[in-house]
Parts: C-alpha cells; sequence; structure tokens
C-alpha cells in the first residue's frame, strides 16, 4: 500500500529532515483519495465501489495507525476533513442493488466486511480522528437500507434527517434507540446481532 510506504518512508528521513513534513505527508494522502474519488462513478458495478470504499479504508488505516514524528504530527495538525467527505461521497453512490450486496459482502479475513469497517471506525474515534476520516458516516451510509426511513447508524443514533418527523410510536422507537447509544458494548453487539438477522430476512425476502 503507497500510503503505508510513504508514511513509514518520511519516518526513516533523518530527524533533521522530518520536520514539517506532515504537510507534504497530507498532501500525498489528499492525492491518494482523490485518485480514487475521481474513478469511481454512481453507474459502476458493486465491486468497483466496493473496491474504492475498500482502498480508502486501507489508507485511512495508515494514517491511524502508522507510528513515527511525521505521522502523528499528520494526526495532531493536517488531517483534511475533505478525505472522509469524498469517503462517504463513493458510499452515497451505492444503490438499492449494491446495499443488498454490501450487507453480505466478506472481508479479507472472512468476517462481514461491514463489521471488519467498523473496526476501523472505533479505532479512530478512539484517536479522536473520526469529526475528519468520517468513517462512522461512511458506515451509517452501507449500514442504512436506501430505500427506508429512519435507519439508525451503529451507535444507535436516529438518522438527523427523520428526527423530530415520526409519528408517536416512531418517538417511542426513537427514545428506546437513543438509550441503547448509552449502553455497553455487550448490549450493543446484542442489537448488532438483531439488525444482521433482520437484513437476513429482508435480503430472503427480497430472494437475493
Amino acid at each position: 500500500m503507497k500510503a503505508r510506504y510513504e508514511l513509514r518512508r518520511y519516518n526513516e528521513l533523518p530527524k533533521h529532515e522530518q520536520y514539517d513534513k506532515e504537510g507534504d505527508a497530507a498532501d500525498l494522502i489528499s492525492k491518494l483519495v482523490e485518485s480514487i474519488t475521481e474513478t469511481v462513478k454512481e453507474y459502476h458495478s458493486f465491486q468497483t465501489k466496493f473496491n474504492a470504499v475498500e482502498a480508502i479504508r486501507n489508507i485511512f488505516e495508515e494514517v491511524i495507525h502508522t507510528e513515527g514524528k511525521v505521522a502523528k504530527a499528520l494526526r495532531k495538525w493536517k488531517m483534511d476533513s475533505d478525505w472522509g467527505s469524498q469517503l462517504t461521497e463513493i458510499c452515497e453512490m451505492f444503490t438499492r442493488d449494491d446495499w443488498s450486496k454490501m450487507a453480505v459482502a466478506k472481508a479479507s479475513d472472512g468476517t462481514l466486511y461491514l463489521d471488519f469497517f467498523g473496526k476501523t471506525a472505533r479505532e479512530a474515534k478512539k484517536r479522536g480522528l473520526d469529526g475528519d476520516l468520517r468513517l462512522y458516516d461512511a458506515l451509517e451510509i452501507l449500514r442504512t437500507k436506501p430505500w427506508v426511513e429512519g435507519e439508525y447508524d451503529k451507535e444507535g443514533l436516529e438518522d438527523s434527517d427523520n428526527a423530530g418527523e415520526e409519528e408517536s410510536n416512531s418517538k417511542e422507537e426513537s427514545s428506546s434507540e437513543a438509550k441503547s447509544s448509552s449502553e455497553d458494548e455487550s448490549d450493543w453487539e446484542e442489537n448488532e446481532r438483531d439488525h444482521r438477522r433482520e437484513w437476513e430476512r429482508i435480503l430472503k425476502d427480497e430472494g437475493v
């Protein structure tokens, strides 16, 4: 992966040459993300869009985890929220059919891809980087059925576009979901399993 190679190359420079290189590193990341985004269109296949999402996730993984002075300075001073916006832009291109495929797509380690993606999102959040990388925003888009309103993101928060617009029964559901966001991780994982079963039911009904 070019991002890993380049970030580590900066760290191998003599210390006096590492000064202020985080700007160069940020420019590199920007060019890599842009080069991916520019090649993807809404009419492209699911696999093309999936590959683009995974390529950007890989870049962000390196930004999150690469150690050394330059990488640390990059995370502290030179993060660019446009990177995350470009990721969500690709996710917005996913169609109903794409969503059905993404719901059952597998990662390289054999786990469900959305769970795999969620791990990167949690790691970004722990380092305080999610505001720029927007991995949770991307995950919400990828996990939300595009033809159904009122879905919830990975932390159980109601979609902001639908907040305050539901009838009384929807408000009760919203209250329940908001409460679940404050539960411990084991309770959250139980909700995830319920959500996954609902996916499987819908996919079966759709004949996928």
